[in-house]
Formats: C-alpha cells, structure tokens, sequence
C-alpha cells in the first residue's frame, strides 16, 4: 500500500506491505437454502456457497467455480446449508426473577412456595427458559 505523492523525486513511501490477498472458502455437496424461491425451470437448489472475508461471494455454480483457487473446500455431504446474516432475537436485559435472586439464578421452588394453589409462569431473562409451578391449570369448561 502506498499513499501517493509521498517521498522524494515520484517515488512513493511504503506504509506498510499489501495485505494477503483473502481466498475464498468453498461449501459443497450441499442443499443451500438462499431464502429465495427456486424459479420454475431452475431445476434443484443451489449445491454449493463460497464465502470471502465474512460474506457470501457466490452461490451455486458461480460458488463451484472459484472451488480451484479455495482456501478451504468442505464437503458437506449433502446436507442442509442455511447461511445467516444475523441473529434474528433479542435477550432484554436481566428481565424477571433472576434479577433479585443471589448471583442471578433464579429457583423454581420459589414458584411452588409463592403460589402453590395456582399455576405460575416466569420466563428467565433470555426468554430460553420458562419455568412452571407444578399447579396445573384449571380446565376451563
């Protein structure tokens, strides 16, 4: 990399070496779901995805033909590929119980001494996790 009109007489002054250049990984042998319909006519799914410094470069046979100059090829053996651009949920911020609870584990037993005669629901934090007294709820006729 070099910064123009640095140095003396036209020469450029280095800053630094160029970077390597980034080869692409090659994913194959595989049902690569896009998230976009199959046009009619288009046969099968995608088979094969390339990715390049964290993004998606080709899919398809665009993908297989940069598989020759690959850093990584992974043959994936004809399983399911789902590239993700994000993570679709949120975790809010120390919500629930497990706030107040010693080192912010929250016990269920709570739940059955609160409120043994009806059925509680308390979900954690992260809203993975629910927990439940053992009270079943009352049928409703």
């Amino acid at each position: 990399m070099t910064e123009p009109g640095a140095g003396a007489a036209g020469q450029e002054d280095r800053l630094g070496p160029d970077p390597p250049a980034i080869r692409p990984s090659v994913f194959r042998d595989a049902v690569v779901w896009t998230g976009l319909p199959t046009p009619p006519g288009a046969g099968q799914p995608p088979t094969a995805l390339a990715v390049r410094d964290g993004r998606i470069e080709a899919v398809g046979t665009a993908a297989e033909a940069l598989a020759g100059a690959a850093d990584e090829l992974l043959d994936l053996g004809g399983g399911l590929l789902m590239p993700t651009f994000g993570d679709g949920h949120c975790h809010p911020d120390r919500g629930g119980f497990e706030a107040l609870a010693p080192g912010g584990l929250f016990d269920a037993r709570w739940l059955d001494a609160a409120a043994p005669d009806r059925p509680v629901a308390q979900r954690a934090w992260d809203y993975h996790t629910l927990w439940c007294n053992p009270t079943p709820p009352a049928r409703v006729p």
